[in-house]
């Protein structure tokens, strides 16, 4: 395959340049890209080259996206954990207080654990 030089390059080419579109596609996903990179969209002078970031990355890394984007991770991931010990505290304590008003027979238990009263339906 021969490279796609900047002169031959038409932006309202009917059919449009699949490889092209390929290569603008490239362009544009996330991930680092080199500054000296050889090969670049032709339309938009974009490294084509990327490294992928890692999933567990630390948000640190995401400061070259902007400033928004390590926000929004650290929001989330901040989100997640107050929802998290929500669940888990407002679960232990509704367990405890099930358990301390229940009498042998009136009660539904799993694993040891009373989990529904019936007086109180």
């Amino acid at each position: 395959m021969q490279p796609l030089l900047p002169d031959s390059f038409q932006p309202h080419q009917v059919p449009p340049n699949i490889r092209l579109a390929q290569l603008h596609e490239d362009a544009f996903k996330v991930g680092k890209h080199p500054i000296d990179s050889v090969n670049r969209c032709p339309c938009c002078n974009t490294s084509v080259e990327f490294t992928l970031l890692p999933l567990c990355c630390d948000v640190k890394e995401l400061c070259f996206l902007g400033c928004a984007y390590p926000f929004y991770f650290y929001f989330l991931k901040v989100c997640l954990l107050i929802i998290g010990s929500v669940f888990i505290l407002g679960g232990a304590l509704n367990m405890l207080w099930v358990g301390l008003d229940c009498s042998s027979d009136s009660c539904v238990r799993f694993l040891g654990l009373a989990i529904i009263n019936y007086t109180d339906l």
